[in-house]
């Protein structure tokens, strides 16, 4: 198999992919002369962020009542009860309480727009506050990258090929390269060895992360050599791996087979890889796109770019 034309889908966050759900809220209509007190009251008492509907403007223009505003009053179905609620309140402060009628459900968001594609759908349910998360998201690949991820893709291939009569049933037949993309240098290629090496572990993300760690290993060691063997062995190995880095795979690209499983993507958040492209997917325990989304996990300290690439048909 040789790829050819080839296209691309960045792994998002579902935040930039779910449909539009909704909730209920409740609203009431007002008066627009006292719009300012109303909305002082409400936001002293029923904070938007509060009830977890930030993401929504509190007040819009009514489409029932020609000349009033609807204003979100709370997130309640019990419409009476709120009314109730809120008339009380309106008149320890000294509001009258016409100044407010016809409380009654209405749908909104659940959740906030992240895409722009989002919002403009979303708002016309109920109007929302747009922040634009596209831009702290660009996944965008220029050619450049996806003729990289084609080469890088087809050697990967190539080499899973030629060793395939060591994996019986072409089992676990997957080749895995990390590239510099500052240099365009592989600085480790390894295909799946559990099978060869009696080894679980012996992935071949795993065994790229391991050569890469020898070669930092080879360069602290040289402290102790010769000072000229040393610098010699020091410029070749400058060339190929930057030791400057707190960690051992910060910002490389890796290129994949089949997608990673778990365990093999938490050691890539480990050594805080930059960015993944990979074929096929890992249906049993893919970390990335199959059982978890391990790149995106709010709760870990590193997130990195995930690409599927696709036969272009």
């Amino acid at each position: 198999m040789s790829l050819k034309e080839i296209e691309y889908e960045p792994l998002l966050p579902i935040e930039f992919t779910r449909p539009l759900q909704t909730i209920d809220i409740c609203i009431a209509s007002v008066e627009p002369k006292k719009t300012n007190d109303i909305l002082k009251i409400l936001s002293s008492k029923l904070s938007m962020v509060d009830m977890n509907i930030g993401h929504l403007k509190r007040i819009k223009k009514s489409e029932k009542h020609e000349k009033l505003l609807d204003v979100i009053i709370n997130t309640s179905a019990d419409v009476s009860k709120t009314e109730k609620d809120i008339k009380e309140l309106f008149k320890n402060n000294n509001i009258n309480e016409d100044a407010i009628k016809d409380f009654r459900l209405c749908q909104a968001s659940k959740y906030p727009a992240y895409t722009k594609s989002q919002f403009n759908e979303w708002k016309n349910v109920w109007p929302m506050i747009f922040k634009d998360h596209d831009s702290q998201h660009n996944l965008k690949l220029s050619e450049e990258d996806l003729e990289k991820a084609k080469k890088w893709l087809n050697i990967a291939l190539e080499k899973a090929e030629k060793d395939k009569s060591e994996v019986p049933n072409n089992q676990f037949n997957n080749c895995t390269i990390i590239v510099d993309p500052s240099t365009s240098k592989v600085l480790a290629i390894e295909t799946d060895n559990r099978i060869k090496c009696n080894h679980p572990l012996k992935h071949s993300v795993m065994e790229c992360i391991k050569t890469i760690s020898e070669l930092h290993t080879k360069k602290d060691n040289l402290d102790s050599e010769n000072e000229n063997e040393q610098s010699n062995k020091r410029r070749k190995l400058n060339t190929e791996i930057d030791s400057s880095q707190p960690y051992l795979c910060t910002n490389y690209d890796l290129y994949t087979i089949k997608e990673p499983c778990i365990m093999c993507c938490m050691a890539l958040v480990h050594s805080r890889i930059g960015r993944v492209f990979y074929l096929k997917k890992n249906e049993n325990d893919g970390g990335l796109e199959s059982i978890h989304q391990i790149h995106i996990q709010p709760e870990l300290n590193h997130h990195f770019q995930v690409y599927k690439i696709k036969v272009k048909q």
